[in-house]
């Protein structure tokens, strides 16, 4: 174990650390462990837990992880603020009501990634990979 957190980090992202030793990173008081984990573990369960951290860098990390199941990327989009997760449901969701709803958000807030992962998601409904290809940031 190290003390210093760079090396820390670096042996958890290295994506050699046995799944018992990501996981007690997963519940450490450190956000930049937690973070760190967020970002490199395949497993489903350590996800959902940090997809609901107290730490935004923290969920944002665990939404942006392919590895998190579809139904907690879904609703970190739909009940939170946070962009990576409407970004990340937005490419990846198969529901054409989320991605309705994910459209209006863009309507309402327009950001480049989020109309692109609607535009590329071949799940959208046609109108709004349309729409969202021809959305601009001054609103028109």
């Amino acid at each position: 174990r190290s003390e210093n957190p760079h090396t820390a980090a670096g042996a958890i992202k290295s994506g050699r650390l046995p799944e018992s030793v990501l996981e007690g990173c997963a519940g450490s008081d450190e956000v930049w462990a937690r973070k760190s984990v967020a970002k490199v573990s395949k497993n489903p369960a350590i996800l959902r837990k940090l997809a609901a951290d107290s730490n935004a860098d923290v969920r944002r990390e665990a939404a942006q992880n392919q590895h998190t199941d579809i139904d907690v990327v879904e609703k970190m989009a739909l009940e939170t603020d946070c962009l990576a997760a409407k970004t990340a449901a937005a490419g990846r969701s198969t529901s054409p009501e989320i991605l309705s709803r994910l459209f209006g958000d863009l309507e309402n807030h327009y950001d480049a990634g989020l109309a692109d992962a609607l535009k590329q998601n071949e799940q959208t409904p046609a109108h709004f990979r349309v729409a969202a290809a021809l959305k601009r940031p001054d609103g028109d």
